[in-house]
């Protein structure tokens, strides 16, 4: 099994990728960048885009590009100016949800018009470079709609198909359809990447059974996470721990021969590896931040997340959003951890 951490806008960038590489990074097989939107004839690379494109902002990591657009001239067209850079794997963006994405038609936007999405995809595999992979959703605004838009996807030559198994109008709420994703498991010929609310090490296995034991033993080949890793960075390394065990053993009632899944390893996040991550994203973004307040509002973001392993987290969190300076800041922080 491979594990991905999943592109956030805003969040994912190359401070943080290297933040989680250097303290949790055991087990992160790609890391992929917030959506990049092309645009036809100009430079399509904007100074922040390309700092987190560049090699060697990304050392040790193997990173793949994800591009937002509707059109395979535009995708070709940057594609171009990856391929300079060293990249030869480039990601569609088909899942975003926003409303700003979706009504341009980009994102799930696309999902809405199907011909439309077949007409793009055969523009970018006739002449592309690279191998291409897709990250999309089960439909815009019906599961119903899953079936012919996989038809599509299994018709051109992916490189692998990301699903996240909620339609765009779900946005992140609701409850996930497995049963999408087992549709797929039975019925697509290419590599498989599940996403969606994979928090904990239990859920992961119980949804590997459910796969197992409904899509004739097919398991997905990679499982990318994005939302758990905020919360417990840690997740992602317990994952591939259970998934590098011997065959044929159980965790609990679990059994799970085919995949070698055994108990997970004690290996949760300590007060520790919080104080070095934190302080490893603050170091970073003190250094292409200016003034304190962009810093400010990248560390509460991180701990809005973060301070979810914590009795009491609410009470605590106050501390963090109502610095106002870096000496407020360190001060809650010292608090939280002892």
């Amino acid at each position: 099994m491979k594990f991905y951490l999943a592109p956030m806008e805003g969040i994912t960038g190359y401070i943080f990728r290297n933040a989680v590489n250097a303290g949790f990074g055991q087990g992160i097989d790609t890391y992929f960048t917030p959506f990049i939107e092309p645009h036809l004839q100009k430079k399509n690379l904007k100074h922040r885009e390309l700092q987190d494109i560049l090699p060697e902002n990304n050392a040790g990591i193997r990173l793949v590009p994800q591009i937002l657009t509707n059109s395979a001239e535009a995708f070709l067209y940057l594609e171009e100016e990856l391929l300079p850079y060293g990249y030869r794997e480039l990601n569609l963006n088909l899942g975003c949800p926003s409303p700003t994405v979706t009504a341009k038609g980009r994102g799930a936007g696309l999902l809405q018009h199907p011909d439309e999405l077949d007409r793009m995809l055969d523009g970018i595999f006739s002449k592309t470079r690279c191998a291409v992979s897709v990250k999309t959703r089960i439909g815009f605004s019906d599961p119903a709609e899953w079936p012919a838009l996989l038809d599509i996807f299994s018709s051109y030559p992916l490189k692998e198909l990301i699903i996240h198994v909620r339609v765009r109008n779900e946005f992140y709420s609701g409850t996930p359809h497995h049963d999408a994703f087992i549709y797929a498991l039975k019925n697509c010929p290419h590599p498989l990447c599940y996403n969606g609310d994979i928090t904990d090490t239990a859920g992961y296995l119980e949804l590997m059974r459910n796969f197992e034991e409904n899509a004739d033993g097919r398991l997905p080949d990679a499982v990318m996470i994005g939302r758990g890793i905020l919360t417990d960075p840690t997740l992602i390394r317990r994952l591939s721990a259970l998934t590098a065990a011997e065959p044929e053993c159980r965790d609990g009632d679990i059994s799970l021969r085919s995949s070698g899944i055994s108990r997970e390893p004690n290996a949760r996040l300590t007060k520790e590896e919080i104080r070095l991550f934190t302080d490893t994203l603050f170091d970073g973004y003190c250094k292409v931040l200016s003034g304190e307040t962009p810093v400010l509002h990248k560390m509460k973001e991180f701990w809005t997340w973060l301070i979810r392993n914590f009795p009491d987290h609410e009470k605590l969190l106050k501390n963090i959003v109502k610095a106002k300076n870096f000496h407020e800041y360190r001060a809650a922080v010292d608090t939280i951890l002892k």
